[in-house]
């Protein structure tokens, strides 16, 4: 399924907003008493979960009015301000920022190298930049084709760490995936899966709308933040890409 943004009680919220909040829960380490800019916030879960994770003040941004409008009515503090602004130039915001985090907003962004180029001017010397972007070497599509149609661009690991490396002299490459058990779990069970009678049972739920892709259907069993790990133990075969950057450069290395 292809999901522009999760919106509390749409189709997709259940089914991912797991492995969302584990992002938003990585980020928010580095958060407690820092002024946070939260680059695509969409609905503004997450910018809620900076702030319970002691944020000073989180400045909170998305190009489209639809997801500022529920961030204001669910997700408000007196910390919080949700602001449209395009993470492509970032001009209705002021830094500097102690973090800035871009958590799967990076592939949305036409001019990827402009956004980051942005995040690293309005970081504080000492700042640091928390964004993630899927994996393109296992992005559906495969051989770099696009299947989300909401994606501009997607990056494989050398590609984000060389985007990253222009604009940072410290990155930390991470990657977000399943926790050992879950996996474990999911390739016990993959043989049933492989039998001609469950695949043709797999036809009849498709035809039916159903959801067969994963033994522990998300959509009925979701999974929490806490079925997924971000680590940096072979990030390059993790779904989504992770990155602590520091070091700013600002001015193209000025």
């Amino acid at each position: 399924m292809a999901v522009e943004r999760l919106v509390p009680g749409g189709e997709a919220w259940a089914e991912f907003i797991g492995e969302h909040k584990n992002r938003y829960a990585f980020a928010s380490r580095y958060v407690q008493g820092r002024r946070v800019l939260d680059a695509g916030c969409g609905v503004g879960y997450g910018s809620r979960m900076l702030i319970g994770a002691g944020a000073a003040e989180v400045v909170a941004v998305d190009i489209s009015d639809e997801p500022l409008v529920v961030a204001r009515q669910k997700f408000q503090h007196s910390r919080i301000a949700f602001t449209k602004d395009d993470c492509q130039t970032l001009a209705e915001v002021s830094g500097p920022f102690e973090v800035v985090v871009a958590l799967e907003s990076l592939e949305h962004v036409v001019d990827a190298a402009a956004f980051v180029r942005r995040v690293a001017e309005l970081l504080a010397a000492s700042g640091t930049f928390i964004v993630s972007t899927p994996n393109k070497l296992l992005s559906p599509g495969g051989n770099g084709h696009l299947v989300n149609p909401f994606h501009v661009v997607e990056f494989t690991p050398h590609e984000f760490q060389q985007l990253l490396s222009e604009h940072f002299s410290d990155i930390w490459m991470m990657g977000q995936r399943y926790t050992a058990a879950l996996a474990s779990l999911y390739r016990l069970s993959a043989p049933s899966w492989s039998n001609p009678m469950m695949r043709v049972g797999r036809w009849l739920q498709r035809r039916r709308g159903r959801n067969t892709d994963f033994p522990f259907n998300p959509a009925t069993v979701p999974l929490t933040e806490a079925d997924f790990v971000i680590t940096d133990t072979d990030p390059a075969t993790a779904s989504t890409l992770v990155a602590v950057c520091r070091g700013p450069r600002k001015n193209n290395g000025a």
